[in-house]
């Protein structure tokens, strides 16, 4: 029987980064943090000298807002527009108290201010970015794209080419994360060229060239972003795919290394840098690095699943199950990991187990591709047990949901085969003939069958060519000098066993078919010898034994005979 490997599944993992500092929460240094504590001190001295004045409302607000009083900073806004409603200073006021109402979760309180703001001040590009930036955070992404657009049509009409930079950059993020990749590119491209060295622009834009599978380009952008900022953990990461994708392992290992030593916490670049040792077959490596991902994130089921079919891989199969019952712990609705899993258990001999794996896979499944590999995967369970119906049931559901599933075929002629079906064998063979024509397997497969149902010229036609396709087979002479030996055409059938020991010499059954013949041509001294020659290469060979019993008894050696057949039954030949 045959056997698919453990599961084929994607080890590259990529996280779509793109830098969008400015609209996520600073971390402040202790300078920075006391210079707007002491602008919060002194504007409040100053509003109890001015108390009707909206701009100095406006600026503690922009304080309490930078160091994350975001309630204390909605005040502040709203007394200043309360104070000086309808100018385009007021705006500000507006775009700072949206952006503090987003923080706190008011979206909709949030979407009025940046209205207002527009409202009152039409061509500040400011606004729009902002509210942009807003819709892009709720996914409003169309909209955000409007209003980036905006920015940049307001920008290109006054001659702004630092804030257009922006515009494009920004707009480029939401097509990224719409995966218009191709549009994202011509963005970052074209803010590139408004501003050259800014280096997050050509991490952005590997990164898309990465999704584009451009990877070439995308080593490029990685390089010149590490060039301009050479702290960048993220561009060594995505450098580092790319060099993966590639088959450039060697530079892949470095970049991810680096990408560690910048940032020892991301479990990512350990996690690519074991899917990297994977590849090279360094599999103790990529386990260090698996746990080592693990450790910094126990949560992330991806890197047990990773683990797991290394261990299984080493013929490691507790430890390969315990990793997959935690990564189906922590996603049990991953069609996959009990498809993997079920092989485990396979593995372990746990065949219940195995087609509850393999059945829960179907039951979450609804694509008819996959799911055909599972019934396959139970297919084959049901054939280890015995149970040939349930097993021929699973693979003609394969077939229905693949009619081209060559796997399944071969399967289901060796349940047919079982059953005696042998026209329904035949049948399947001639199919996967169809599918593979160049698999001479299926042709001595067919061959046999055909012996089997007594076609017995059949047989010998596809044995034939077989040997005719590769003379050095050794398997097929064997089974040739079966059929000539059954027509009673002993020449032949001995000319053929000689061929296939010439061919294998080490293979005990061929001596024991050869003692056939020469038992049926009377020369039973011949016999003895290749009897004995199958159990010096097989002394547990419980039919050897058997049949040098038969052999002795007649040579008339009875003594000897009937310790052979006690030692035949001992080794189990007789259960």
């Amino acid at each position: 029987m045959s056997k698919l490997k453990f599961l084929n599944f994607v080890f590259i993992l990529v996280c779509c980064l793109v830098y969008t500092s400015h609209c996520l929460a600073r971390d402040y240094t202790d300078f920075e943090r006391e210079y707007y504590i002491e602008n919060i001190k002194k504007y409040t001295e100053e509003i109890k000298q001015n108390p009707n004045e909206a701009l100095l409302y406006g600026a503690r607000g922009e304080a309490y807002y930078e160091l994350g009083a975001y309630e204390q900073a909605i005040d502040d806004f709203t007394k200043s527009i309360a104070l000086d409603n309808n100018n385009i200073s007021a705006s500000s006021s507006y775009v700072y108290r949206a952006k503090a109402y987003k923080y706190i979760k008011k979206n909709d309180l949030a979407l009025q201010d940046f209205n207002k703001a527009i409202e009152l001040n039409k061509t500040y590009d400011g606004v729009y970015a902002a509210r942009g930036m807003f819709y892009y955070e709720i996914n409003e992404d169309y909209k955000a794209i409007e209003d980036f657009t905006k920015v940049i049509e307001i920008c290109s009409n006054d001659n702004k080419d630092y804030n257009d930079y922006y515009g494009y950059q920004e707009r480029g993020w939401v097509y990224d994360k719409l995966k218009q990749y191709d549009k994202a590119v011509a963005d970052y491209s074209k803010s590139i060229e408004l501003e050259k060295n800014a280096a997050f622009t050509y991490y952005n834009r590997g990164v898309a060239y990465i999704n584009l599978n451009e990877n070439n380009k995308a080593i490029k952008d990685f390089t010149k972003s590490i060039e301009l900022d050479s702290n960048d953990s993220y561009a060594y990461y995505y450098r580092g795919i790319a060099f993966f994708r590639i088959n450039q392992n060697d530079k892949a290992i470095e970049d991810f290394t680096k990408s560690i030593q910048l940032n020892p916490k991301d479990y990512y670049a350990y996690y690519q840098r074991a899917c990297v040792y994977k590849v090279l077959d360094q599999k103790y490596k990529a386990i260090d690095d698996f746990t080592k991902a693990i450790q910094l994130n126990s949560n992330e089921f991806i890197f047990y699943n990773a683990r797991g079919s290394m261990y299984y891989e080493l013929g490691e199969y507790e430890k390969a199950l315990n990793d997959l019952n935690k990564a189906i712990e922590l996603n049990p609705n991953d069609i996959f990991f009990y498809n993997e899993r079920g092989l485990i258990y396979e593995k372990l001999k746990k065949y219940e187990e195995a087609i509850e794996d393999f059945t829960k896979s179907i039951q979450l499944n609804s694509n008819k591709y996959i799911n055909s590999g599972f019934y396959y995967e139970r297919g084959l369970i049901y054939y280890k047990l015995r149970e040939y119906e349930k097993a021929l049931n699973d693979l003609n559901k394969a077939i229905e949901l693949e009619p081209n599933y060559s796997k399944a075929y071969f399967e289901r002629a060796s349940v047919h085969s079982k059953l005696g079906q042998y026209t329904e064998a035949i049948r399947d063979y001639n199919i996967l003939m169809q599918l593979e024509p160049n698999n001479s397997d299926y042709l001595v497969l067919r061959g046999i069958t055909y012996y089997n149902l007594g076609l017995y010229n059949n047989a010998l036609v596809d044995f034939n060519k077989v040997i005719e396709l590769n003379p050095d087979d050794y398997m097929t002479y064997s089974c040739r000098s079966e059929v000539f030996s059954y027509q009673g055409n002993y020449n032949n059938a001995l000319s053929d066993i000689n061929k296939a020991i010439e061919l294998k010499s080490d293979m005990e059954d061929l001596y024991i078919e050869r003692a056939s013949i020469y038992c049926k041509l009377g020369d039973y001294s011949k016999a003895l010898i290749d009897i004995n020659k199958s159990i010096e290469l097989n002394p547990d060979y419980a039919m050897a034994y058997n049949n040098r019993s038969y052999i002795y008894s007649q040579l008339g050696d009875y003594f000897k005979a009937n310790q052979d057949f006690i030692k035949a039954k001992e080794l189990g030949f007789y259960k």
